[in-house]
């Protein structure tokens, strides 16, 4: 989603600014993710996450942003204690072991099994959705309004990102689809999980 170029810079600063994420403390993540928007605390969904999990593990937590781009050239990313973890979800997985957390002790496992499917979908479909609406669809022109980018990013968000964001979305394979098809599997994604919150 990000030019290539910011992708490259970022990765260098992760080895120039290393030393900086050890003072952070003992056992306090620090979060590498995007800059903050103006409206929503974060562009991605999937930081989003990660920092509703700290507060309600009451993890200790710090925010950088000026190595969004982790080891898999991805974001987020953290580090804790020297070690670095990518992606989300094993970020969850690593963190619950390492702070032997059970926040979801009072489920059964049918439950448990509801609350996987429903993330499965939310992370792998109802993303897609979003991402092809934002920098497809409506070009970045909305996303935009919301960000407080440099002149730079809002250039490669208005007329590079969206055609690689096109490509990556047939590669996919939602975007082998009609606006209007997508559309419909976005509202069929909510119905559901409508569905699974009840009231």
């Amino acid at each position: 989603m990000i030019p290539e170029l910011y992708l490259v810079a970022s990765r260098e600063l992760i080895s120039v600014l290393g030393r900086e994420y050890e003072s952070a403390g003992k056992d306090v993540v620090v979060l590498h993710q995007f800059v903050r928007g103006r409206y929503c605390p974060n562009l991605s969904p999937f930081a989003l996450k990660l920092e509703a999990f700290f507060r309600l593990a009451n993890i200790k937590y710090v925010v950088d942003s000026q190595t969004p781009f982790g080891p898999k050239g991805r974001s987020p990313w953290i580090t804790i204690n020297g070690e670095e973890v990518a992606d989300s979800e094993f970020i969850l997985e690593h963190l619950t072991h390492r702070f032997n957390l059970d926040l979801d002790a009072h489920i059964d496992p049918r439950q448990a099994a509801v609350l996987e499917a429903v993330r499965v979908l939310a992370d792998e479909h109802l993303f897609w959705c979003v991402v092809v609406w934002r920098y497809w669809l409506d070009e970045s022109v909305t996303f935009l309004k919301s960000q407080n980018f440099s002149l730079c990013l809002r250039f490669a968000f208005s007329f590079i990102v969206p055609r690689g964001m096109r490509d990556r979305a047939r590669q996919h394979g939602i975007g082998l689809h009609t606006p209007l098809e997508i559309y419909q599997i976005c509202k069929k994604d909510c119905e559901t999980l409508a569905g699974v919150l009840g009231e």
